[in-house]
């Protein structure tokens, strides 16, 4: 919601102009769809590439969470990220192919999607930070950025619908 506002876009106003209708199991079978289908052509397309993404980049971009993180006295959260980093590195070396880096950060966001609580959000936020890194790194590949905005209109519509559904069985007395 957050990244649409800042846009000066509602989500529900970007879904309308995109042509969104229907159900709510529809409107989110189709939202993983489209999200499978840009990840798709989003992979084929850094596959065709010579593109490599620096380690040193990613790092640029964590170095002012990492910096937030320490000054609230979060040191475990700062090291966990220089952590994985550095695990990150130590796989791949210091500069990665962009499909191969794709593929990080569709993992980093894989994880993301899976954690829950308080206690996650800053390992959470430090996963986001490196998978944004390498987001960031893969812009200038021509077709990349549209791909990449699709995969967060859709990501955004899924979680939204996924939340509705939820809100709406919850209240469900009949299902009760």
């Amino acid at each position: 919601t957050r990244a649409g506002i800042s846009g000066g876009k509602s989500l529900g106003e970007e879904a309308l102009n995109r042509g969104t209708i229907g159900m709510s199991e529809g409107i989110y079978k189709a939202s993983v769809s489209k999200i499978d289908e840009a990840e798709n052509a989003l992979q084929e397309l850094l596959t065709k590439t010579d593109k490599k993404i620096s380690i040193d980049d990613i790092k640029k971009v964590t170095k002012p969470l990492i910096q937030e993180y320490r000054q609230a006295g979060n040191t475990a959260a700062a090291d966990a990220l220089e952590t994985r980093i550095a695990a990150i590195e130590s796989q791949v070396g210091k500069s990665i192919p962009a499909a191969s880096a794709n593929q990080i950060k569709r993992a980093l966001y894989s994880e993301v999607d899976k954690a829950y609580g308080a206690e996650s959000s800053a390992g959470t936020e430090g996963l986001k930070a490196i998978a944004r890194g390498i987001k960031e790194s893969l812009e200038d590949v021509p077709g990349v950025s549209q791909l990449n905005k699709d995969l967060s209109f859709y990501g955004r519509q899924r979680n939204s619908i996924l939340d509705k559904m939820s809100r709406d069985e919850r209240n469900n007395l009949i299902g009760l």
